[in-house]
């Protein structure tokens, strides 16, 4: 797992929250994450109208546990991940969440469907020998801005 924060966080106008982890989920930093119906956070699918953020920390983190709450940044940020499904990615991809199960929380480039564009590609970076992408994630819309 490698995950940075290029722009926006900890300073710099990026929002951010907490919530709890639902247990077992296997969420990691960088990955694409949504609240289900009882209000833990869970790894998104992509499904229409999601709602998703970008998880800052790995679920089972000593942190995180004790606290039993996940950061989380909701967008206005430039992130760089490798959360993502191998493939070919250009500057300004539009973005999804994968809406194949086995890839739930892992960005792809947007297929037209009905998946909500979850961020753009800003460039394609290698950090300390793992390929990344780094990802403009806007606000959500519907967040408080």
């Amino acid at each position: 797992m490698a995950f940075n924060v290029k722009k926006g966080w900890p300073l710099g106008g990026a929002l951010e929250d907490s919530a709890k982890p639902k247990a077992g989920e296997g969420i990691v930093a960088g990955m694409a994450i949504k609240k289900d119906s009882s209000g833990e956070l869970v790894k998104a699918t992509g499904a229409a109208l999601e709602v998703s953020y970008m998880a800052l920390d790995n679920q089972d983190a000593f942190d995180v546990v004790e606290a039993d709450k996940l950061p989380y940044i909701l967008g206005n940020a430039i992130v760089q991940t490798d959360q993502f499904v191998a493939g070919a990615y250009a500057v300004n991809d539009a973005l999804q969440v994968s809406t194949v199960g086995a890839e739930a929380g892992k960005l792809v480039v947007h297929t037209g469907g009905t998946a909500p564009t979850w961020g753009w590609v800003d460039e394609l970076v290698t950090v300390d020998g793992v390929s990344m992408l780094s990802v403009v994630k806007p606000v959500p819309m519907g967040e408080a801005q």
